[in-house]
């Protein structure tokens, strides 16, 4: 599904810049990419979900090199990807409900999709009962899952998720953790970059460590720090 083949990336400032990445990433597969802050991490999923575009080797994504795609072909691409961002990007001012069916609006989804596709993602994450609150009314938990519902409410086949735990406690962190393992197992390709060691050493999936901009391990069943 993904190939970087000796793939770099130069910013001005060098953090998060990479250099020779040889990454394949197989249908189906979950994958940890850690290391340590400003080594890379985040910058190997942009290439990847095409935020930005390496300075150096090639990157394909569902057999198509994405340095390649025309500016017409980009929002198709992306509609295949859910990502889940760090920082949440929630629309304060809509509900659950609202924010889940906008991001299928904007995949050019009907409204008859919507009513069908938004309760089953939401039931899935355990926010149907709270379809009518806004994200100020949720826990932080409760944000991240709602952050899944929007990621995955397009049936995308690559899931990308940026410090899914990095503000939640150690049960909630599990919690989310083990929803995302039910939804790899119902198909959809698992890519998340994290510093929660414990996470990490817990599930013993597919560990891919970079630091200073280079892989240095890539271990199935692997621990944070093997």
């Amino acid at each position: 599904m993904i190939r970087l083949i000796d793939a770099g990336l130069t910013y001005r400032n060098m953090v998060g810049s990479l250099r020779g990445i040889n990454l394949y990433i197989a249908k189906q597969d979950f994958l940890f990419i850690v290391g340590p802050t400003g080594g890379g991490k985040s910058s190997i999923l942009k290439l990847i979900y095409r935020d930005v575009i390496a300075t150096e080797g090639s990157v394909f994504v569902f057999n198509k090199d994405v340095a390649k795609l025309r500016s017409r072909e980009i929002p198709y691409f992306r509609r295949r990807i859910g990502v889940i961002f760090q920082d949440f990007l929630l629309i304060s001012t809509k509900t659950s409900w609202e924010n889940v069916a906008f991001a299928l609006q904007v995949q050019g989804i009907g409204i008859r999709q919507q009513r069908a596709i938004v309760p089953e993602v939401l039931e899935m994450v355990g926010l149907l009962g709270k379809f009518e609150r806004k994200p100020d009314e949720l826990s932080g938990g409760e944000m991240q899952r709602l952050c899944i519902a929007r990621a995955i409410a397009g049936k995308p086949s690559l899931l990308i998720a940026d410090e899914p735990t990095g503000n939640l406690d150690p049960d909630t962190s599990e919690g989310i953790m083990e929803l995302l393992t039910r939804i790899n197992m119902r198909g959809t390709t698992v890519l998340v970059a994290t510093h929660d060691e414990k996470m990490v050493d817990r599930f013993r999936r597919r560990v891919v460590r970079i630091e200073h901009g280079r892989i240095i391990s890539d271990a199935q069943s692997g621990t944070y720090n093997e």
